[in-house]
This record gives structure tokens, sequence and C-alpha cells, in this order.
């Protein structure tokens, strides 16, 4: 689904190229290069374990994805009233 006018104004690019969805932990190989970054820079970190990043699609996905780590189905959590 994409708006009309934008699609016209880029109408020589594919749809499929302009308009993806990335997979919910963000593209493989951007992951793959923010990780050989955080070595590149950070040396002391060659030969420890740790995973490739994430890479969220907004706020709200990054939010969603660190309240998965701490808050399993059933649980009781607490939020602040807007009003």
């Amino acid at each position: 689904m994409y708006i009309d006018v934008i699609h016209k104004n880029l109408s020589s690019y594919n749809p499929k190229d302009l308009y993806p969805y990335a997979p919910p932990a963000g593209k493989q190989e951007l992951r793959e290069v923010w990780r050989k970054k955080l070595l590149k820079d950070n040396p002391s970190l060659e030969g420890k374990g740790f995973g490739t990043p994430i890479v969220t699609n907004g706020l709200t996905h990054g939010l969603s994805i660190v309240s998965d780590l701490f808050v399993e189905k059933g649980d009781s959590i607490i939020l602040p009233d807007k009003y």
C-alpha cells in the first residue's frame, strides 16, 4: 500500500524496492554492519559473546521489544495516566 502521488513521482522505481517492510529485528545486512562497527570501535569486545544488534522500526516498536524482555503473558504492569 502506498500513496498514489508518491508512487507517480517515483514511477521509475519498483514498488517492492521503495516500500518494503523490514523484518521485526531489522534488515540483516544493517545489523551485521552495525555489529562489525561495534567491534571496530570497541576492540575490548573482541572474543566476548554478544549478539547482533536489533534495529527497530520506531520508538513504539523498540519499547515493545524491550517490554518483551521483562514482561510475560499474564503479568500486571503499571502505566502512567495522562489525564
